[in-house]
């Protein structure tokens, strides 16, 4: 990337803020990536909003959460929460290191939910390895095995979606779930 920039003598530039007020006009961006963010922001459904807002018509939004419907979190969360003691909500924190202070984890459903203001929505699930199904995992599951399960249990959720072209219409173009 950075070589890309180099040569192509394309500006760059860095900026810390906070997600829910973005420090950017209106209608700035083609395309917002956002892996491995939206699950740890205070509000989620603001953050949302001002992706939304900083999108020019017809942008795109790139977006991974946590999947709700993993094999980590319906069956490997539970067996450490009771090995552990400590609750799915911990659990789900700590997956990015210990005192991580927020994880959320989504359904399709509440995901498609959470971007309902967006146009021509695709879901993908993926990532699936054996430590996410049993302790002890990677030594008694191959990988291979889980590939046909990896796009129903696997931990991230993918979205693709696209800011509607026009002021306040609706999205027309149908979602599209590849399972």
């Amino acid at each position: 990337m950075r070589e890309r920039i180099r040569t192509q003598s394309l500006r760059r530039r860095r900026r810390v803020a906070d997600a829910e007020h973005l420090p950017f006009a209106d209608q700035s961006f083609d395309c917002v990536t956002c892996m491995g963010v939206l699950h740890h922001v205070a509000d989620t459904r603001s953050s949302v909003a001002e992706i939304r807002r900083v999108l020019k018509p017809g942008g795109q939004l790139i977006a991974m959460v946590y999947h709700r419907n993993s094999a980590l979190y319906r069956i490997r969360f539970p067996i450490d929460s009771l090995v552990k003691r400590k609750s799915l909500q911990q659990l789900v924190n700590e997956v990015d290191g210990v005192g991580n202070r927020k994880g959320d984890v989504y359904s399709r459903a509440e995901l498609r939910g959470l971007l309902a203001d967006f146009d021509a929505l695709e879901l993908e699930v993926g990532v699936l390895q054996p430590w996410m199904v049993l302790p002890g995992g990677n030594r008694l599951i191959s990988s291979r095995w889980l590939q046909p399960l990896e796009r129903r249990l696997g931990w991230f959720l993918y979205a693709k979606a696209r800011k509607p072209r026009r002021r306040g219409s609706n999205p027309t173009s149908p979602i599209r779930d590849t399972r």
